[in-house]
């Protein structure tokens, strides 16, 4: 119950104590941040970790829970990536965050767009940050168009200058050249 404080006029509101999960199930509602987006990928760079950045680059792609059987431990790493809470009754059992794979991918891609074909037609598909989207009616395009427009212009701003970032530009010229060569494309 609030009430007022009498000398101060602040409302003084009553100790409730809710289930973090509950509370973590509104307000992961508003989305992921670009700060979040910028920490985390300038972590995976730091640690060097291509494992989970060839992950967040080919789940960039995807719209579909496709990707999840294949999901590297290291993801654990970064709280991001990492859905809280029982997900034993849940209708999808993973506890990775999609979203947050996808959006960390495509700054990867961002940042190598000019000099790699792969990453720009992964990109023409659609782009997080600028809202580019190839086809608006089918699922993938209204999902990247629904997630562009809960980032500012300054957000799309900031993550696009972190992509160019001298180090996030050679750890992906590097990461892409790695996924090609794998898969045989080089």
């Amino acid at each position: 119950m609030a009430t007022k404080d009498a000398t101060t006029g602040a409302v003084m509101i009553e100790a409730v104590t809710v289930d973090k999960d509950v509370a973590d199930l509104f307000f992961d509602s508003f989305g992921i941040t670009a700060d979040s987006i910028i920490a985390t990928v300038t972590a995976i760079v730091l640690a060097k970790d291509y494992k989970v950045a060839a992950f967040c680059v080919g789940c960039s792609v995807q719209v579909r829970n496709t990707v999840s059987r294949k999901v590297p431990a290291e993801v654990s790493k970064y709280p991001i990536f990492t859905i809280s809470g029982d997900r034993s009754k849940a209708m999808i059992r993973d506890n990775i965050n999609l979203k947050a794979l996808r959006l960390c991918g495509q700054v990867f891609l961002n940042s190598v767009k000019d000099i790699n074909t792969y990453a720009q037609k992964a990109l023409a598909k659609g782009n997080y940050f600028t809202g580019t989207v190839a086809d608006v009616t089918t699922e993938s395009g209204r999902i990247i168009s629904e997630v562009s427009r809960g980032f500012t212009d300054s957000e799309k701003t900031k993550i696009t200058a972190a992509a160019a970032a001298d180090n996030i530009k050679e750890f992906s010229t590097k990461l892409i050249a790695a996924m090609m060569k794998a898969s045989g494309k080089s």
